[in-house]
């Protein structure tokens, strides 16, 4: 057992991880100061509501929070097409190691995700809805087999 236990000492299992969800230096601080932030995802929208509006203020906002936070700092590409994601998510990687661009569930942002793991640019993804939430499985329910009118889901 104690070899098995040094072997696998590097890993934490049943290690949930904090990431704060905002583009407030403020509360990212606040945060931060708890000392269990693990890092933070933030995105153009949210910095938009601190005042922070343009690329390269955006940029300079991303380099700040990456010197407030030693952890992943998901930086959200905001476009949808495949060559314009890998630009951007190259522009993002290129402000701090600590960057992971954040790509939306599409199919061109598949096919980003497999470009930048197979280029060293780490990555996750947002926008992963699923069909099997309980409400949308009724909707489509009702659409497919009942043949009622989309409601919206």
């Amino acid at each position: 057992f104690l070899k098995w236990h040094q072997a696998y000492k590097p890993y934490k299992f049943n290690h949930m991880k904090f990431f704060v969800d905002t583009g407030n230096l403020a509360q990212i601080k606040e945060a931060n100061d708890l000392g269990i932030l693990d890092g933070v995802t933030t995105n153009p929208s949210l910095m938009a509501q601190v005042g922070v509006k343009g690329e390269e203020a955006i940029a300079a906002h991303y380099k700040a929070i990456c010197e407030l936070v030693d952890g992943d700092i998901s930086a959200e590409v905001l476009s949808t097409d495949f060559a314009s994601m890998i630009e951007e998510g190259k522009k993002l990687a290129a402000i701090h190691k600590n960057i992971v661009a954040k790509v939306p569930m599409i199919k061109d942002g598949i096919k980003a995700i497999k470009w930048f793991t197979d280029n060293g640019i780490r990555t996750n993804c947002t926008l992963v809805f699923s069909i099997f939430v309980p409400s949308h499985r009724q909707v489509l329910h009702d659409q497919l087999l009942l043949n009622l009118p989309r409601t919206g889901m």
